[in-house]
């Protein structure tokens, strides 16, 4: 397999993967090659079907909507300058299983107001910090140049991107 020379894939990559280690989900690998994309993280245990009742379990699968939304929200600011908070912006990525197993968990956990928006919005809110979009630059970077990375690999990447913004704000 050759390395893809398409830069959105691998910014919606990267950005699944800094979106899942800023949420404390473990990547095990993440990749961006001309015949597919994926990023292999470890999932939290959740339950299988129905609403989703304990806290702490509502707390997890809101985890893994943002990860799961961090890769569009990552999209929408390499391709437009900034992710923007409108939750309409997701319905352009409803062609993407990601959005739909959001969606699907928001679903699932019971709440007296949408749930969806307000995650897209602090989605939104990290992807355009400048030390999270220079973790998600370096990282999308590697991706273009190496096509695939360990979990490892990635998070020293995305390590080091966000030590770096916050040196040269000091």
């Amino acid at each position: 397999m050759s390395i893809v020379d398409s830069e959105p894939s691998a910014y919606f990559m990267a950005g699944h993967a800094v979106g899942a280690w800023l949420e404390g989900l473990a990547v095990e690998r993440v990749a961006v090659l001309s015949d597919e994309s994926w990023i292999d993280v470890v999932e939290p245990d959740l339950p299988a079907t129905g609403k989703i009742w304990r806290e702490g379990d509502r707390a997890v699968a809101k985890s893994l909507i943002r990860a799961l939304l961090f890769g569009p929200g990552a999209r929408e600011r390499y391709g437009w300058g900034c992710c923007g908070c409108d939750v309409e912006t997701v319905g352009n990525y409803l062609g993407e299983t990601v959005v739909w197993r959001a969606c699907n968990l928001a679903r699932r956990i019971e709440s007296d107001r949408p749930l969806l928006p307000s995650l897209w919005t602090q989605v939104g809110q990290l992807v355009d910090r400048d030390d999270t979009w220079v973790a998600v630059t370096a990282l999308a970077e590697a991706l273009v140049e190496r096509g695939e990375l360990d979990g490892a690999e990635a998070e020293t990447i995305v390590q080091d991107g966000l030590r770096t913004t916050r040196r040269q704000k000091i």
